[in-house]
């Protein structure tokens, strides 16, 4: 009767095993009141049970139930809430690791902080799975004893409580394959998943949309694909959220392969039909085509570790970003809900985009001070003290027509750098690169009229963000070259 401390430990990179901490049991009449984290939290709760013993004669003690009985019952209690059945193998298969690991009929009162530590490192190393997979299944198991502390089985969750879940890969470490290593690859693939391979990265979609196009969804003549369900768990689905459905214009060369890929269907290419299938004509199962196919392909094209189906995804966002799309287009092609989403994924390759971007602003600027110069009239005598006018000796080069045909397009042109320059200013602004924003205003300051750039700036603060600048310039900093913030 009191409280039971025991001593928890976890084990290191090498094995060795180092203590951690205490856990408390509390224990009174016989009758069990829960493991607590802290001592005092365990002596509050046997202080609490004596003086509900010496009041109503009776302790309330929690309820014993097995792992088995408590996976079952949340599982149970998932149902309930028209969960999707993808997501509800999803949660079944987290917990069959836990379970596993501590045994079927081991009471859940008790598991103890160490074992929870222990389960994760056994996670981590002996069974060898990513870092978000741990973390997907430890998320998974404190859910389900937070369901266990409101049905009485648990005093408190200790699976919050653990410290040692791996860090997951930061966001820029994303595998990406250059075109030769796509080509070896697509020459390694199966024959008759070799088109989906080939043209996946042109379409950027994710594993379960491009599981998940239908025959219907390709207009051949238009060259339009258009991308509005998922494949995922062996059923279709709506997609990840609003933003995902997209409608993409392909070029030529991607259009004429997804052609033979409904032509190499042949009866079976009605509209409804998948438009990547099995050899059995049935969808695409992501884990046999990861495992069966994908895999295979891999080792045999000799690649890199750590390339998966959805690294055609990252391939597509790179090359675009590479051959300098800007970052709209590209979040609104991968069907992204907010383009700081695409800026924090590839922010790696931001750099290289910025520098190729003010490398096209001087090319831009240099073109357009040619075409305003050819457009000017020209002297055909010497034009010395001669006024203006039919004697004067000067005649224009173009007819008025042609030159409002040339004004208008240096005008759309004009125009189309400074959409491209808004988009540049709101990327770095919400990646809070302010210093960015500042080189890159005092450059557009440069080349552009005072009034072109604040005319940029005014659409970016359009868009809900502040760049940090200020668009009033006084005449004396103008004249020193110096920006304002």
């Amino acid at each position: 009767m009191g409280i039971e401390c025991r001593t928890r430990y976890r084990r290191d990179k090498r094995g060795r095993k180092k203590q951690v901490g205490n856990s408390y049991t509390v224990r009174y009449r016989g009758k069990g009141l829960g493991t607590y984290h802290r001592k005092s939290d365990a002596e509050n709760v046997l202080t609490q049970a004596k003086a509900e013993f010496k009041t109503t004669g009776r302790i309330k003690a929690f309820k014993e139930i097995t792992v088995s009985e408590l996976i079952a019952k949340h599982l149970g209690a998932l149902r309930g809430k028209r969960l999707k059945k993808s997501t509800l193998a999803g949660y079944g298969n987290y917990l069959s690791h836990f379970k596993q690991s501590m045994g079927e009929d081991r009471r859940v009162s008790t598991i103890s902080h160490e074992d929870l530590e222990l389960f994760v490192t056994e996670l981590s190393e002996e069974r060898d799975l990513a870092p978000l997979t741990v973390n997907c299944i430890v998320q998974a198991v404190a859910q389900m004893f937070d369901a266990a502390v409101r049905w009485n089985y648990l005093s408190e969750n200790l699976a919050r409580q653990v410290t040692n879940r791996p860090r997951r890969r930061r966001l820029c470490e994303v595998k990406v394959l250059t075109v030769e290593e796509h080509k070896r690859l697509v020459a390694a693939t199966n024959p008759h998943y070799r088109l989906m391979v080939q043209a996946w990265p042109f379409i950027a979609a994710r594993p379960s949309e491009m599981y998940g196009l239908r025959v219907g969804d390709f207009d051949s003549e238009a060259r339009v694909l258009r991308i509005e369900r998922q494949y995922k768990g062996g059923e279709y689905s709506g997609l990840k959220h609003d933003g995902s459905p997209r409608t993409l214009h392909l070029d030529e060369r991607t259009s004429l392969l997804l052609d033979e890929q409904i032509a190499k269907l042949g009866d079976r290419a009605s509209p409804d039909a998948p438009l990547f299938q099995s050899e059995q004509g049935r969808p695409v199962n992501s884990s046999w085509f990861h495992r069966g196919v994908f895999k295979k392909a891999v080792e045999q094209a000799k690649l890199t570790e750590g390339v998966t189906p959805h690294t055609l995804r990252h391939c597509g966002a790179t090359w675009l970003l590479e051959a300098g799309t800007s970052l709209m287009y590209t979040a609104k092609h991968l069907g992204h809900s907010n383009p700081s989403i695409t800026a924090s994924t590839y922010s790696h390759l931001l750099a290289e985009v910025d520098k190729s971007a003010m490398s096209r602003l001087n090319r831009w600027y240099e073109g357009m001070a040619e075409a305003y110069e050819s457009i000017q009239p020209k002297a055909v005598g010497n034009g010395v003290g001669v006024e203006y006018g039919p004697e004067c000796g000067w005649v224009d080069q173009y007819s008025p027509e042609e030159l409002e045909e040339l004004h208008a397009v240096a005008e759309r042109q004009m125009e189309a750098m400074k959409d491209e320059f808004v988009d540049e200013l709101v990327r770095m602004a919400k990646l809070r690169r302010f210093n960015e924003v500042r080189n890159r205003v005092a450059t557009l300051r440069e080349h552009l009229d005072v009034d072109d750039v604040d005319a940029v700036l005014a659409r970016a603060s359009e868009q809900g963000v502040a760049v940090g600048i200020d668009t009033k310039m006084t005449q004396e900093a103008e004249e020193e070259g110096e920006t304002a913030t």
